[in-house]
């Protein structure tokens, strides 16, 4: 054999070698799914007043139902997060009603779960995926743009919803 084709041996060798090696780290990479949890539960966190979130409950099992939808393993009896691999799905909105009687304020949704730093060998609370949050303005309340809120949340979740 020439030296020319020893060295196009070589270098198509050399070439699937390392096809073989950085093909199989692609595959390796997980995607963040719903179902990579063992429970979640639904959070409500009211700071609204003077009547501008009137469907707390209605909210809370809707958001139950729409995450359970999305493939998260929904626990209506859970309360907080007592394991690794569990999630807390938090639905929080704030508000205020003017002197002329329009709500404004702000909600925001987000899924919570435990992660380990090895480094200082502690756990905390962090949040996974992307959150979401507007901000909103109604002469009524928010009750209708929470539930609203709720639904693109859990159908774009871990990515964040697509700007409108």
């Amino acid at each position: 054999m020439s030296g020319d084709t020893m060295k196009s041996l070589l270098l198509a060798g050399v070439s699937i070698a390392m096809t073989a090696v950085s093909t199989p780290s692609l595959a390796q990479e997980k995607q963040l799914t719903p179902d990579v949890f063992k429970r979640a539960f639904v959070k409500i966190i009211d700071e609204a007043s003077d009547g501008c979130w009137t469907n707390i409950k209605e909210a809370k099992r809707y958001a139950e139902d729409q995450f359970e939808l999305a493939g998260f393993p929904v626990d209506r009896e859970m309360n907080e997060i007592t394991d690794l691999n569990e999630a807390e799905i938090v639905i929080w909105l704030t508000g205020k009603r003017r002197d002329n009687g329009i709500c404004f304020g702000s909600y925001s949704a987000s899924v919570n779960t435990p992660l380990h730093f090895e480094e200082i060998d502690k756990y905390y609370i962090a949040r996974v995926g992307a959150g979401a949050s507007a901000d909103y303005l109604n002469n009524e309340n928010a009750n209708t743009a929470v539930l609203n809120a709720i639904k693109e949340f859990a159908e774009s979740w871990p990515n964040l919803p697509p700007s409108q």
